[in-house]
């Protein structure tokens, strides 16, 4: 019995961080209805539809048109009968189509409504439209990546959209642990700033305490030198050194003995210190060896090492198939997909995938007839164009 099993959640979601909040839901139990237009979700035809697919499993999807009385009557008995709405509208719209939160708690006060949004529903910027790369520049965050002297790398992967999943997906279980408890449905606003905020966290309290504005350090730390990227003779290697006595053995293992005899490097400090001249010369002295050179000498030290991986390699590293991280999913009209499956799960069942991402409208039908539509009333909301069936009959 997976934990969430029993609970019901409308989507009302885009894009990344609202598909990734019930995405965490589903993968517990929860039965999540997808909401999209009738045309489907963008994500659907970018990047061969990656985005959309990798957090759509384990949902059922249904297809309407929410401008339309009919379609917004279908979402209202949805949500009367649900447990949880998430929703990833701009703050604003969802409240002119008759489904606020106010709307939707007197039809059920149980209600826990979810807004994802970039800036969240209060403030001078709540109108504003807000993407990852966006939110990174704004926070602080992209003003600390990057080499020295460069411009600002925006963080591939959508980190800050991901994050706001998860927290979402946090407050979500708060808020039904609490309903156990009062009975009472809850409002909750969170958005990508907020999340991007909390990264930065480590860098904001240390600003108020130096007063120092952190800088760019490319793959490297301010906290500790070498703890970064180096160039060996057949690839990018992550090497991180932590320790001072640490720090010997490591210049002895790779012949080095004059760095750990200097004195500008006895210490963590004195190397942070004398950051710019040591990595010239540790960089000299990692190039002469392969990574798998690296990786045998240093692992045998507990030195922090590890190659840098393309997608190609990563996905059959030894340690990411021991521990299934990655696995292959049937989808119609495309090759196996490979994705990548929500971490964590319990010591009985690790989480999975159970079901594949729907197509467009494949449960339209199946959702509408759990809440009561007769089968001539359905036909009469296909063919009114106000919701889409796949199949088409």
């Amino acid at each position: 019995m997976l934990p969430l099993r029993g609970l019901r959640v409308i989507e009302l979601c885009h894009a990344v961080a609202g598909p990734c909040c019930t995405a965490l839901l589903a993968d517990m139990g929860a039965d999540v209805i997808k909401v999209e237009p009738i045309t489907g979700e963008y994500s659907r035809y970018v990047q061969n539809g990656s985005v959309f697919l990798n957090l759509n499993c384990n949902k059922r999807g249904i297809a309407l048109d929410l401008k339309t009385d009919r379609g917004r009557e279908l979402v209202l008995k949805l949500t009367a009968k649900s447990d949880v709405l998430v929703e990833s509208f701009t703050p604003g719209t969802l409240d002119k189509l008759g489904l606020s939160y106010e709307t939707v708690s007197k039809l059920n006060p149980g209600i826990i409504y979810c807004s994802v949004s970039g800036f969240g529903h209060s403030g001078p910027y709540k109108k504003r439209h807000a993407v990852d790369p966006l939110v990174q520049a704004m926070s602080g965050m992209l003003s600390t990546t990057g080499e020295p002297g460069q411009p600002p790398v925006r963080i591939g992967p959508p980190t800050i959209d991901f994050g706001t999943g998860m927290f979402g997906a946090y407050n979500i279980v708060l808020a039904l642990l609490n309903r156990q408890k009062s009975g009472q449905g809850q409002r909750i606003d969170i958005a990508l700033l907020d999340t991007a905020a909390y990264y930065m966290g480590n860098f904001i309290a240390d600003y108020s305490i130096s007063g120092q504005i952190p800088a760019p350090l490319g793959s490297g730390s301010s906290l500790f030198v070498p703890y970064q990227v180096f160039s060996a003779k057949d690839r990018f290697i992550f090497i991180g050194v932590f320790e001072d006595n640490m720090w010997i053995t490591f210049c002895q293992l790779l012949g080095a003995k004059d760095l750990a005899e200097d004195p500008r490097y006895a210490t963590n400090e004195d190397r942070c210190r004398n950051r710019e001249e040591l990595i010239k010369r540790l960089e000299q002295v990692v190039c002469q060896f392969s990574s798998d050179e690296l990786m045998a000498k240093l692992t045998t030290i507990d030195v922090l090492c590890g190659p840098v991986l393309d997608v190609s390699e990563m996905i059959n590293d030894p340690q990411v198939k021991d521990r299934k991280l990655v696995v292959d999913v049937e989808y119609p009209y495309t090759r196996t997909l490979k994705i990548a499956r929500i971490p964590g799960g319990f010591s009985e069942k690790v989480s999975r995938i159970r079901q594949r991402p729907p197509l467009l409208g494949e449960h339209t039908s199946q959702v509408m007839k759990g809440l009561g539509y007769s089968e001539t009333e359905i036909e009469s909301f296909i063919n009114d164009s106000i919701v889409f069936q796949y199949p088409i009959s």
